[in-house]
């Protein structure tokens, strides 16, 4: 099973919520958590690689840049 989970500039919530998402009552060996950094221009990609090498079940991915004249939600 996977966990995904879209990131844009999350810095200040990442800390929390990863240790949440890893510390499920799930068995561990089931299930990985996938973050996925939306281009963010904070410390989160930063924040996501220290936590990624603390957990071999996290994983952080870059996402690709939006076409011209897309916004987010629906690109």
């Amino acid at each position: 099973m996977s966990i995904i989970v879209p990131a844009r500039n999350e810095e200040r919530n990442l800390p929390p919520l990863l240790p949440s998402l890893l510390h499920q009552t799930y068995p561990h060996d089931r299930y990985e958590v996938i973050v996925v950094d939306d281009q963010s221009t904070d410390a989160t990609p930063q924040i996501l690689a220290e936590a990624a090498a603390r957990d071999p079940r996290l994983r952080g991915i870059g996402g690709t840049p939006l076409p011209p004249g897309w916004k987010g939600q629906p690109h």
